[in-house]
């Protein structure tokens, strides 16, 4: 278990844009819904496990539209277990478990928009 401070918006509204989380080590099988630590280009990003597929899984930001591009598992460090702002604890909340379901929700039904955009391109 370590602490490390985040930065950035992707993960509004659920994370502050400046906040201090908890990682811990990654259960057996990660739960969907999870905020997931990974590294891109040498950069550690929490967001949002939404999917499996194909071996590989799917995160994203709460504050994104689209889904990161697909992740080996062996690329996830951690899941964050606690967010602090100005040393009180800011996440999870009581509704914590009905905002994973929301999320969740989203991604699913944001898909088809992905998939226009991305064939448009």
């Amino acid at each position: 278990m370590f602490r490390f401070p985040l930065r950035g918006g992707s993960m509004r509204p659920t994370l502050p844009t400046e906040c201090e989380i908890t990682v811990v080590p990654l259960p057996a099988q990660a739960p969907l819904g999870a905020l997931i630590i990974f590294v891109i280009n040498d950069t550690l990003i929490a967001h949002r496990l939404v999917r499996r597929s194909g071996g590989r899984w799917i995160a994203q930001g709460d504050g994104r539209r689209g889904p990161d591009r697909p992740l080996a598992p062996d690329q996830v460090l951690g899941m964050v277990a606690a967010a602090y702002r100005d040393g009180q604890q800011c996440w999870p909340t009581a509704a914590s478990h009905l905002m994973t379901a929301f999320w969740i929700a989203r991604h699913w039904a944001l898909r088809p928009v992905v998939a226009v955009r991305r064939a448009l391109r």
